[in-house]
């Protein structure tokens, strides 16, 4: 067996495995949250976890695919890290604003700034996996976000059994993720990347800028509008049942891991097929990416029809009776947005950043009164619906809105 195919299948499991750890991080600790602490501190852990999620999305602005794609070297690797820490500055002021201008009790603003700066560890380390990728170590990545997300949620959840107090466990656990990523990430670039100081040329970072920006929007709209309900939830008559949407939420992450398991390493050649125009290639590959979210979604909703729901009460400790189909509407949601993600980065691949922000905006504008009146109108149920609507009418406008760039190619090689 050659080096590059063993290189290529440790790839694949370490990415599938950092996948794994990170999407059962958010799983672990709500129950670990729920079962130690109660219902309430869970819920009040749950929105300030959403806000930090959104938050998120300013640390990464994007530049993950967009640096793991970029086969023609635009810009370099010193650049992408000077501008990684610019917006990982800004997710932090922003988080600050965040509480200031919501006048947050005190400990929920003290969580909601801990939990950013837990997400910051994760939103700074996205740039090494990028890097890593980029140059032919998806292993090296994939193992670095594996022990980040084992040893942080350890902590953790250690931090909780015996302080009970969730603001000293996470604050712990992120102190414990900064060790160990600065230690592993900088010993692994060394080894195999030749990488020097920052570059802040504002020249590059204005190009940086301008080019990750509409797709930096696109995932602030994504986040918002994925967590769109939960804030429906906190405004509305059942905002006590805050905990139980989340609870039944988690099975969601199963599809959205399952599906990165397949598209993430499939990035790389998806900007090749783009680059040399192997238009047949990139369509027969994005048919097989779609099939894949439809098995998956098929089969995950198949196990949580069967035992979705006496798991869920046996794992949190709470009673979730009749609420099978708020569960299984979730699933299709859940599915609906990971073909989404799907078209997200095929626009990426063929640098299509217009079309993925005015898709998003669009939805964004769209996702809350939609939310709001079907919360109001149906409880937790809606709440479900409206996940379901909003992922569907996001997949239905990227599928249509597919055909523009290619149209464009096929202009210019009618024998394609």
């Amino acid at each position: 067996m050659s080096d590059s195919i063993k290189q290529s299948k440790a790839g694949l499991f370490w990415n599938a495995a950092g996948s794994t750890s990170m999407a059962l991080q958010s799983f672990v600790l709500l129950i670990a949250v729920t079962r130690i602490c109660g219902a309430e501190i869970a819920g009040t852990y749950s929105v300030a976890f959403a806000a930090a999620q959104v938050l998120w999305t300013i640390g990464v602005f994007e530049a993950t695919t967009f640096f793991t794609t970029d086969a023609a070297d635009r810009f370099s690797a010193e650049q992408y890290l000077a501008f990684k820490i610019c917006s990982c500055a800004l997710m932090l002021i922003s988080g600050l604003a965040y509480v200031l201008i919501r006048s947050l009790p005190p400990y929920s603003a003290y969580l909601t700034i801990a939990l950013c700066c837990f997400k910051l560890v994760d939103a700074f380390n996205e740039y090494f996996f990028a890097l890593f990728q980029k140059n032919g170590k998806l292993e090296v990545a994939g193992f670095s976000v594996f022990c980040q997300a084992v040893l942080s949620t350890a902590i953790l959840i250690v931090s909780l059994v015996l302080g009970r107090d969730v603001l000293l466990a996470v604050s712990l656990a992120t102190v414990g993720k900064i060790i160990f990523s600065n230690a592993y990430n900088l010993m692994m670039t060394k080894r195999y990347v030749s990488l020097g100081l920052p570059d802040f040329s504002l020249n590059d970072l204005a190009g940086i800028f301008w080019s990750l920006f509409p797709l930096f929007l696109a995932a602030f709209c994504s986040n918002y509008i994925a967590n769109i309900t939960k804030f429906a939830i906190e405004q509305s008559s059942v905002a006590s049942l805050q905990a139980a949407y989340n609870i039944l939420f988690m099975p969601s992450f199963a599809i959205n891991l399952l599906v990165l398991f397949f598209l993430r390493p499939s990035l790389t050649a998806l900007a090749e097929y783009w680059r040399v125009s192997a238009l047949s290639k990139l369509r027969d590959r994005i048919v097989k990416l779609l099939a894949g979210v439809l098995i998956v979604s098929i089969l995950v909703m198949l196990a949580a029809g069967a035992v979705g729901i006496p798991l869920l009460e046996m794992v949190f400790g709470m009673d979730l009776e009749g609420r099978t189909p708020c569960l299984l509407v979730l699933l299709v949601g859940s599915g609906l947005a990971s073909a989404s993600l799907v078209f997200y980065n095929v626009f990426i691949v063929m640098r299509k950043q217009g079309i993925v922000l005015a898709v998003y905006c669009f939805v964004a504008l769209i996702c809350f009164p939609v939310s709001k009146a079907m919360v109001d109108a149906w409880g937790l149920m809606g709440a479900a619906y409206s996940y379901a609507v909003v992922y569907g009418i996001m997949f239905a406008i990227f599928a249509a809105s597919y055909r523009i760039p290619m149209r464009s190619v096929l202009a210019h090689r009618p024998g394609e």
